[in-house]
């Protein structure tokens, strides 16, 4: 018995040294910090370890191509909290028509404990992936903006690839290319989760304007914005081939174009997209203006509880393709605080140039609405329709009080800055004591 004490002793003794051991690293943009650049630091660190890069423009060899080689750490800005901060802290990729460099390469199986957050990557060009490519692995990337990268292939931004599931919250994907998939493409099975994220000018000269889903993939999308991307061909939105499944639960796609087929979603070759809690307003395309599904090659979509411009009217449903319409569906102005606009920048009848502005897609209420510029609740003198109309299997979470104990569509469904219900839980008391008594 003493025997087996002084062994616990050794192993309680080693597992704190070892804990004692991560680090905290700093590094600055001129290389006067810890390390001269971000790929010295992650060479040098050990899992657990934390690498804080101070505001500055990081850039340059041992600034890009970066890659963890399957260590469990974490690269930060220093305040991933703050959006200043976040614009501040950056990798330049600063590429060339010489030659290719993107952020980021994620393929030693990466998993959720390592970590990249609270940085801007920019300008970055590569065949595949612009920005961060992940191969087989599935790191956490959270915080983080995408601006103005570009691939020639798939992926403008972010490319997803064999079996690669990263989690990735509360990013920005702003002004990416590609020839398909200019925010995101997933590939061969690839199931991220991809929570409250912003997807705005993108642009794909084909397929995928923000988001392209092939081969197997099942992304799932949830509190997320896709307003004013653009697909040459198809899915102004999001593009789905070959047997794709993705879920969107509380998403909004407005302001999306394509040239051809789907101004929202265009699905085909067996893909299913699960579509609730969603609004859908403002899509273009010559085919299917808010959602497409192929003629040559059948698609399938699940729809319910959501707001569909146009309802079941601008969903193209082409030869063997199914359109499953569920319950709780409606086609009705969602009063949105400001819905976003196409500029014709000064050339209305040349719409090449044209550039879209965003909006803000909190819902009006007469009960509160939040603004998220003052950080204060503000009272309309109307209520959107899409206030407690979601589906009510899914829970409210986080919606404030008052509420009709029914989560509300849209990206601020089941949020903290979800609109209030106008007359809330006093002109719902018997209904509401009985969901939450049952």
């Amino acid at each position: 018995m003493r025997q087996l004490s002084r062994i616990w002793m050794v192993v309680m003794l080693v597992g704190a040294a070892v804990a004692v051991q991560a680090r905290t690293i700093y590094l600055e943009a001129d290389g006067s910090g810890d390390y001269a650049t971000v790929q010295s630091a992650i060479d040098d660190s050990n899992d657990r370890d934390v690498i804080l890069l101070r505001p500055g423009t990081y850039t340059g060899d041992g600034n890009r191509d970066l890659d963890y080689k399957g260590k469990a750490i974490t690269v930060s800005g220093i305040d991933p909290n703050d959006p200043t901060v976040v614009a501040a802290t950056i990798i330049d990729c600063n590429v060339s028509n010489e030659d290719c460099h993107r952020g980021f390469f994620f393929h030693s199986g990466e998993d959720a404990n390592s970590i990249l957050k609270g940085i801007t990557i920019e300008n970055g060009y590569h065949h595949f992936a612009g920005a961060i490519y992940c191969l087989q692995s599935s790191p956490l990337i959270a915080d983080c903006v995408f601006l103005d990268n570009s691939c020639g292939d798939h992926g403008g931004a972010v490319y997803n690839d064999s079996n690669s599931s990263p989690i990735i919250n509360n990013c920005v994907f702003n002004g990416n290319l590609a020839w398909e998939g200019a925010g995101i493409y997933n590939d061969e099975g690839s199931c991220p989760t991809i929570s409250f994220c912003r997807f705005t000018a993108n642009i794909a000269g084909h397929e995928g304007g923000a988001i392209r889903n092939n081969e197997y993939s099942h992304p799932t999308l949830i509190n997320c914005i896709v307003s004013g991307n653009l697909a040459g061909a198809s899915g102004g939105g999001m593009d789905n081939d070959d047997v794709s499944w993705p879920t969107l639960t509380n998403c909004i796609f407005v302001g999306n174009r394509a040239g051809v087929s789907g101004g929202a979603i265009d699905s085909w070759e067996q893909s299913h997209p699960t579509i609730r809690n969603c609004i859908f307003r403002q899509n273009r395309a010559l085919l299917g203006h808010e959602i497409y599904l192929d003629d040559d090659y059948p698609g399938l979509a699940t729809v319910a509880y959501s707001n569909i411009e146009g309802g079941q009217n601008e969903v193209y449903v082409g030869g063997d393709s199914t359109l499953n319409w569920g319950s709780g569906n409606i086609d009705t102005d969602p009063l949105f605080v400001d819905p976003g606009y196409w500029d014709p920048n000064d050339t209305p009848v040349d719409a090449n140039d044209d550039f879209f502005v965003p909006g803000d897609y909190h819902l009006k209420s007469q009960g509160g609405r939040y603004n998220p510029m003052a950080q204060v609740w503000v009272y309309d003198d109307v209520t959107s329709p899409c206030i407690d109309t979601g589906d009510p299997d899914i829970p409210i979470a986080f919606e404030p009080f008052l509420n009709g104990a029914i989560i509300n569509l849209g990206a601020y469904g089941g949020t903290a800055e979800a609109s209030k219900s106008p007359s809330g839980l006093h002109s719902n008391f018997s209904y509401v004591n009985h969901r939450l008594c049952r």
